[in-house]
């Protein structure tokens, strides 16, 4: 394996276990865009070896242990001597490497065992309608200014409309607007809104080229051409956005401002994620690159890339300096992070992503860590949750009832 390769290998069993640095994670990140055989490759490591918890009570059997290990150091060997192409050697090297670490350092499997020495199985059967449900689709409407929907997932690619000066084309799960001219006056800046079902994402490329991605359950409200002095945008839900760089006539830079729940995000050009639904406790912004100010009535803060700020139903902002940049990207990257969380705060999620209802005849404070994939059935997710013994679901029509 090249010096190159070999470096990549530890950055990726780093990203695995979630103790990347933000220049890790950016090294990663950059890696990925590069060529679509990287992000397969990565996501093949995810599917394979991604739900693994730090649950102490989560450990395997020494033996066990001993076996997996063994299996996979036959994989390594057996890597070493076969000729195929590069990419794939390089899979099997990293995703057996990230394994051995994970069992080496002391990390759980996801399995349980029962007092009595049995290992559970899990509750929730794929004969369930329910229970095939498969993970968020591109499913999007797009609000023009006057008032007309258009059903995404239903359109052709292509040109789709033309909002002033700005022209709107479709293309797989993402829209883009380009800008024929800016010179539009402040009262004819065609508002339209992008959002998501639950169960749907989607993305947008602004007319300045600033990209967003959508969450379930989210929307995006923005004008079709930015005019004016700055750019000024709406979320609910949940978006990561790519903000593109832009001037004003003087050589100045060109704000790009988000509202989401009463909370003001100013920034240039960067690269940052905001969660902001109405029933979480926080709306979370988190920084990867350049800086922002997130304000909220006379309160303010900057962030560095790497950090969080939290802004509370009471309306205070904290600060969290050593963000957890896996847990705020994950839904970007294709799964699910529950780190010591709440089984609401679980099933919530599962509920804005799989499109289900959820109700709960009791709740305890048991606390959930796991890493499932996003794109599974819903199945397989509940299975993996049974798995811990501590919840048990039961499925009635569209409704999933969750029990300790």
């Amino acid at each position: 394996m090249s010096a190159q390769n070999g470096h990549m290998k530890q950055l990726l069993i780093l990203y695995l276990e979630n103790r990347c640095t933000p220049e890790q994670y950016q090294e990663v990140m950059e890696w990925l865009r590069t060529s679509a055989p990287n992000r397969l490759l990565l996501q093949q490591m995810r599917d394979d070896f991604g739900t693994i918890p730090q649950n102490p009570q989560l450990r395997i059997s020494e033996k066990s242990a001993e076996k997996l290990r063994e299996q996979l150091l036959e994989k390594v060997h057996a890597a070493q001597n076969t000729q195929r192409a590069p990419i794939r050697r390089l899979w099997q090297w990293t995703a057996a490497a990230a394994v051995i670490a994970l069992i080496v350092l002391g990390a759980r499997i996801w399995m349980i065992k029962k007092p009595g020495g049995d290992y559970s199985t899990p509750l929730v059967t794929a004969e369930n309608r329910l229970l095939s449900t498969p993970p968020a689709q591109g499913k999007a409407q797009l609000t023009l200014a006057n008032g007309t929907v258009i059903l995404l997932d239903s359109v052709a690619n292509g040109r789709l409309a033309t909002q002033g000066n700005a022209l709107i084309e479709a293309a797989p799960n993402r829209l883009e607007y380009e800008c024929q001219s800016a010179s539009l006056p402040d009262n004819q800046l065609y508002a339209n809104t992008v959002s998501t079902q639950r169960g749907g994402q989607y993305q947008v490329k602004l007319s300045d080229g600033t990209i967003v991605w959508l969450n379930a359950a989210s929307a995006l409200k923005f004008p079709a051409v930015f005019a004016g002095n700055e750019r000024r945008v709406e979320l609910t839900g949940e978006a990561y956005f790519e903000v593109a760089a832009a001037s004003l006539p003087n050589g100045s830079k060109k704000p790009f401002i988000v509202i989401a729940k009463g909370q003001e995000v100013y920034v240039t050009g960067t690269h940052f994620n905001i969660m902001a639904y109405n029933e979480e406790a926080y709306v979370k912004t988190t920084l990867l690159e350049g800086g922002v100010k997130v304000s909220h009535g006379g309160e303010s803060v900057m962030l560095q890339p790497g950090q969080q700020s939290r802004l509370t139903d009471q309306g205070n902002i904290k600060v969290e300096k050593a963000a957890n940049i896996a847990e705020a990207m994950a839904w970007k990257n294709g799964f699910f992070y529950f780190e010591n969380e709440s089984i609401e705060t679980v099933m919530r999620q599962i509920a804005r992503w799989y499109d289900v209802e959820v109700e709960f005849h009791s709740v305890n404070n048991e606390r959930f860590y796991a890493q499932p994939s996003r794109r599974v059935r819903l199945a397989n997710v509940l299975t993996a949750l049974e798995l811990t013994g501590k919840v048990h679901f039961t499925i009635q029509g569209k409704k999933i009832i969750v029990d300790p």
